[in-house]
């Protein structure tokens, strides 16, 4: 009897439970640990943030956990309005609560850190990037490499529709376009 063909999705499920099996139990412990850990950090966070016992954060007991666990000091109310933003309707309930707290914490904290960086470098306090500004913070990503012209300029027309020469502050996370006015 000839032997059936695995497409590359049956293979590739082969290779993940053929790489599960060859887990060490150490591995395996240390999985099964960090999920011990996990399960006890949910519960302390409900016990805590709970209020009225459903089980479920709602909104604004989500937004005091965030700000609770926030490690990059205090989140301001626009970063905090932006993060709660996504927060799923109906709140966190203690199975969607591992995966949707790291999302959202780290929502906050990539807001955060660009308010910090917006801060550093928009010189004249505009909300805006003008092209010196953006040359210096290109310069910094690059380690020290100056930037080309056409490419500070090739950002900020990506930017920039106001046709201004600048950068708005951000939006979800990004140096968005200016609205035309």
């Amino acid at each position: 009897m000839p032997e059936k063909k695995m497409t590359r999705a049956q293979r590739r499920q082969a290779e993940k439970k053929a790489q599960l099996k060859s887990l060490s139990e150490d591995a395996q412990r240390a999985l099964e640990k960090r999920q011990n850990e996990t399960q006890i950090m949910i519960e302390e966070f409900m016990k805590e943030f709970d209020k009225d016992g459903d089980g479920d954060l709602e909104a604004d007991e989500v937004r005091q956990l965030l700000v609770r666990t926030c490690k990059s000091g205090d989140p301001s109310e626009e970063n905090l309005a932006a993060c709660m933003a996504r927060v799923p309707e109906g709140g966190l309930t203690k199975e969607t609560m591992a995966i949707e707290f790291v999302k959202l914490k780290g929502y906050l904290e990539q807001e955060m850190y660009i308010d910090k960086t917006m801060a550093e470098f928009d010189d004249d306090g505009s909300g805006f990037i003008g092209r010196h500004e953006l040359s210096i913070l290109m310069t910094r990503m690059a380690s020290g490499k100056m930037p080309a012209i056409r490419d500070v300029d090739f950002v900020l027309f990506k930017c920039d529709r106001g046709s201004k020469a600048k950068a708005a502050v951000k939006e979800n996370g990004q140096l968005r376009r200016r609205q035309s006015v």
